[in-house]
């Protein structure tokens, strides 16, 4: 009687240890995919420039399963491109085989077509594939994508190609049905992040470089020897065949680490027109994008309650306080070999202690004025001007909201170097002029220019002149880009 009792617990024993054996490798097997997919899905989403979960998306089209039968569902593709012939595309698909005797099993494959054409309507066949995860559920959904606020349409993904600039997050929750173990893979393409062209809170929702100007020529090259170097990526809202224009002799447009996007382009898409002798464009080949790059918008500071003030002055020395200034209240301007120093203490307006206010325009036409802008707001009612020889602007943590009036910072040798603010609404944002501004902004690069930030001023048309070390700006939304004079450099660094 007790002998059975005995070989009954020992079986039961026995049982639950090779139940409990198969659970532990179960999870071990699962944790080791999710190990392994995280390490191709955070290189790949990084690395894009453009995501989609539509399988039927074009130009490129995606990369396929390489599953010969059996169902199919896009998790997400994702593109970056290369050098003319090399653009990459990398799909993630869930594949289910259906089986004689059980359910349909899936797997969770990654297909890798490094070769892809730009201009590809159907799907691709892949180099590569890699089964990542042997048992993920058939319930698996497809990724989700996090924007910033100021990106308009932040579900365009699932209908085509999204542009990652602006896209804080592609998401894609797993789960293996055989021991229910779940996780979730998350990361950030780079155009998100301050080295390549987004900012460092909020995200920017366009390429370092883009032209909202609808129609004809929006970059022009037409001296010799210019030179406009992006970082990131261009944007154009002009698909005629002058869009990009380079007609000077040895000028060249250099576009590194980022896609070549024209709303409303066809296929193939040719918007490049170069006459200048040993000139060119040299970058990845043009693709469409739809909708058109959206106007900016950005809410000016709030100064309804700045207390009016003028500078004081010691010397050659002025100090200017936050506050409202009247329209005649920089006369000494005029004068040559002055500091002028924007800073003090806080107003009394609290909610824009460091504000300022410019009724009138603001210019600078004498020599050797050194314009120290501190840390705040900087509003001009009617533009600015740095027009005389051997000045200087700096400034760190400064953001310029031009409401009307055009940007002339055009003088000789003049020295530039300014940096906007890296938290609050304007973070990244160093100049902003209202979109109901169509005044000019005009620059030199005949001596080093910083403008570490974002400039935004969608109706202007910029035009850089001169010669010299060049230009440098964190990036440009513009109504167009005109490079004047002989070897000007103007270089977008992508922040």
């Amino acid at each position: 009687m007790i002998l059975p009792i005995i070989i009954g617990g020992v079986s039961m024993a026995v049982i639950t240890s090779l139940k409990d054996s198969s659970g532990v490798q179960n999870r071990i097997g699962d944790s080791a995919d999710a190990q392994i997919t995280s390490a191709y899905y955070v290189r790949d989403v990084q690395s894009a420039t453009n995501v989609t979960t539509n399988k039927t998306a074009t130009d490129p089209a995606v990369c396929a399963s390489g599953a010969a039968t059996g169902s199919t569902l896009l998790l997400v593709a994702l593109y970056w491109p290369g050098t003319t012939g090399t653009d990459t595309v990398t799909s993630y698909w869930l594949v289910g085989t259906s089986q004689a005797h059980g359910p349909t099993t899936y797997q969770l494959v990654r297909s890798f077509c490094p070769n892809a054409s730009a201009a590809s309507t159907t799907p691709i066949s892949p180099s590569e594939t890699s089964a990542l995860a042997l048992d993920p559920s058939g319930t698996q959904q497809a990724a989700t994508v996090t924007c910033a606020t100021t990106v308009v349409n932040c579900g365009a993904y699932t209908s085509g190609w999204m542009s990652t600039a602006g896209i804080s997050s592609v998401a894609l929750a797993a789960l293996e049905s055989g021991s229910a173990y779940q996780y979730n893979l998350s990361a950030v393409p780079r155009f998100w992040n301050s080295a390549s062209g987004g900012l460092p809170s909020g995200g920017f929702p366009f390429p370092p470089l883009t032209l909202l100007g609808s129609s004809g020529t929006v970059v022009s090259l037409p001296g010799s020897s210019d030179s406009i170097n992006v970082t990131g990526g261009i944007g154009l809202n002009s698909a005629a065949p002058n869009a990009m224009t380079i007609t000077g002799s040895s000028s060249t447009l250099t576009d590194t680490g980022g896609s070549f996007s024209v709303s409303g382009c066809g296929s193939p898409c040719s918007v490049v027109k170069v006459t200048g002798s040993s000139s060119g464009y040299i970058g990845p080949s043009a693709t469409p994008t739809s909708p058109s790059y959206p106007v900016p918008t950005l809410t000016a500071p709030n100064i309804s309650a700045l207390p009016i003030m003028s500078c004081t002055n010691s010397g050659s020395t002025y100090t200017c306080s936050p506050g409202q200034y009247a329209s005649n209240a920089f006369s000494f301007l005029s004068n040559s070999s002055i500091t002028v120093n924007f800073t003090g203490p806080a107003s009394s307006d609290l909610a824009c202690p460091y504000c300022y206010e410019f009724d009138g325009p603001l210019s600078a036409t004498g020599s050797s004025i050194t314009v120290n802008f501190g840390s705040g707001n900087y509003v001009f009612e009617n533009g600015f001007t740095l027009s005389g020889t051997g000045d200087s602007i700096t400034g760190t943590g400064v953001f310029l909201y031009v409401a009307v009036g055009a940007v002339n910072i055009t003088g000789s040798n003049i020295d530039v170097n300014l940096s906007p603010p890296t938290a609050g609404p304007y973070a990244g944002v160093l100049l902003f002029q209202s979109s109901s501004a169509s005044d000019t902004i005009s620059g030199s690069s005949a001596y080093t220019n910083s403008y570490n930030g974002a400039i935004e001023a969608p109706n202007a048309k910029v035009t850089i002149a001169g010669s010299g070390p060049g230009v440098t700006i964190g990036a440009l939304v513009a109504y167009s880009l005109t490079i004047t004079g002989s070897s000007g450099s103007v270089t977008i660094s992508g922040m």
